[in-house]
C-alpha cells in the first residue's frame, strides 16, 4: 500500500478554524483512494486513538496551544524560531524515514514552521503544500497590519518573506483561492512549483439536511456573525450596523476574553454565544453577515450559508467575493464597501423577501462541484504517484 505522510498543526478536535475542517477532508479522500496515511499533528484534543496520528511536542519556546500571556519579545524569537529550527527539522526527517512515504503533505507553515518541507526536500521525496493563509510572508497571517492591509510585505515581515522565498520549494502548492494565489506570486512565493487552485470542500451533512428540513427563519429579524472574534474581522463594524437598524445580532466563536468583554461592555444587547456549529449558527440568523476588514484568503461561512440557502452580506474584501461564486445557487449575496454602506444595505434587507425554500437543488449543485474539485486533487495525487 502506497504510503503519504500528512503534517498538521491541529488534528481535531479543536476546530480552531477552517484548516481543520480541511485536514479531515483530505484525509478521508486519500484513505478512500487507498492510501495508507500517517498524520503527525502538534495539538489534539481527541480521547482515543483516530487511524495513525501521532501527536508530538512543539520544539520552541512555547505552545501557541496554551492559553497564557506571551511577552512580545517571546513571540518574535518564536518566530524567528519558526523557520529554521534546527531540532524540528531534525525530528521530521526522522518521522519520515520511520515512515517512508512516497508523497508528503503539508499545510500551512504555523507551528510546524519549515521543518517538514525542508526534510522533505533534503530526502527528496515529492511534497504537496496547502496555503490556506499568509504565514509564509507576515508572521500574524493575515498581511493586517496598524489597522490596514498591506498589498506588500511591509518591513517587519521581510526577514520572513525572504526565508520563505529561500527554503520553501515544494513540488506542488495548492491555494485555496486564486486570490491567494495572486498574492503569493506577487510577493514571488512558490514560482517554481505548480501551483494550483483547489477551493476548500465542505463537509455539508449538517447543513444539506437543514436545507432539506426547510429552514424556518427565526420570527425576529436576527443578524449572524461566526468566527475569530477579533478586530481584523469587522466584529466592531458589524455590531455597530446592526444597532444602527435596530436588529438582534448574535455574535458566535471565540477570541481574546479582554476584546470580547470589551464588546459586550460596548454592545450590551448582543447575544455572544462562544463556539457553536454551522448547522446550529444558521438556525438562528435571517442573515448572516461577513464584515471583514482583513483581505480573507477564502469565507468557508460563505461558502455554507449559500448550501444552506441563508442570505449574505459580504464585506468587498480579498477572496470573499470569489468564495460566493464558487458553484451555482439561488442565494442572495450583497457586497458593500465600509460600514455606512454596510448599514445602508441591512437597512434595505429588513423588509426584503427571499426565496429560501425554492426547489433549487443545492445538493446537488455542490455536490458536482465537490465531485470535481475531489477529481483535480485525486489528479494531481497520481501524477506524482503512478
Amino acid at each position: 500500500m502506497t504510503k503519504v505522510s500528512l503534517f498538521l498543526d491541529v488534528f481535531p478536535p479543536p476546530f480552531i478554524g477552517g484548516a481543520e475542517k480541511s485536514s479531515i477532508q483530505i484525509l478521508q479522500i486519500l484513505e478512500e483512494s487507498g492510501f495508507e496515511v500517517s498524520v503527525h499533528a502538534l495539538h489534539s484534543e481527541r480521547k482515543t486513538d483516530y487511524r495513525k496520528v501521532k501527536v508530538h511536542k512543539i520544539i520552541n519556546l512555547y505552545n501557541p496551544f496554551k492559553s497564557y500571556v506571551v511577552p512580545k519579545i517571546a513571540r518574535y524569537f518564536w518566530h524567528i524560531l519558526n523557520l529554521l529550527n534546527i531540532f524540528e527539522i531534525s525530528r521530521s526527517i526522522f518521522l519520515l524515514k520511520e515512515d517512508r512515504p512516497e508523497l508528503v503533505i503539508t499545510q500551512n507553515v504555523d507551528t510546524w514552521g519549515f521543518a517538514p518541507l525542508i526534510a522533505s526536500r533534503l530526502l527528496k521525496v515529492p511534497t504537496i503544500h496547502f496555503v490556506r493563509d499568509f504565514g509564509a510572508i507576515c508572521p500574524t497571517r493575515t498581511m493586517w497590519s496598524q489597522n490596514r492591509n498591506c498589498n506588500i510585505a511591509c518591513k517587519k515581515c521581510q526577514f520572513r518573506l525572504q526565508a520563505s522565498r529561500m527554503l520553501l520549494k515544494p513540488d506542488v502548492v495548492i491555494f485555496n483561492s486564486h486570490f491567494t494565489k495572486d498574492q503569493y506570486l506577487k510577493q514571488k512565493l512558490f514560482s517554481l512549483s505548480r501551483n494550483v487552485v483547489l477551493y476548500p470542500l465542505i463537509d455539508t451533512q449538517d447543513v444539506l439536511s437543514l436545507t432539506m428540513d426547510k429552514r424556518t427563519a427565526p420570527r425576529e429579524w436576527t443578524l449572524g456573525f461566526i468566527g475569530r472574534v477579533s478586530q481584523e474581522k469587522g466584529v466592531e463594524d458589524f455590531l455597530w450596523a446592526c444597532t444602527q437598524v435596530n436588529a438582534i445580532a448574535i455574535v458566535a466563536g471565540s477570541g481574546d476574553d479582554q476584546y470580547i468583554n470589551l464588546l459586550k461592555e460596548k454592545f450590551p444587547r448582543v447575544k455572544f454565544l462562544g463556539q457553536l456549529g454551522i448547522s446550529e449558527f444558521l438556525k438562528q440568523v435571517s442573515v448572516v453577515v461577513v464584515p471583514s476588514l482583513w483581505n480573507e484568503p477564502f469565507g468557508r461561512i460563505v461558502v455554507e450559508s449559500c448550501i444552506g440557502k441563508v442570505p449574505l452580506v459580504i464585506a468587498k474584501r480579498g477572496g470573499l467575493i470569489e468564495s460566493s461564486t464558487v458553484f451555482n445557487h439561488e442565494n442572495y449575496v450583497c457586497l458593500y464597501e465600509d460600514r455606512e454602506e454596510l448599514m445602508v444595505t441591512l437597512s434595505k434587507l429588513k423588509n426584503a423577501s427571499f426565496n429560501e425554500h425554492s426547489e433549487f437543488d443545492v445538493k446537488g449543485s455542490y455536490e458536482n462541484f465537490r465531485f470535481m474539485e475531489e477529481a483535480k486533487f485525486k489528479e494531481i495525487v497520481h501524477e506524482i504517484i503512478p
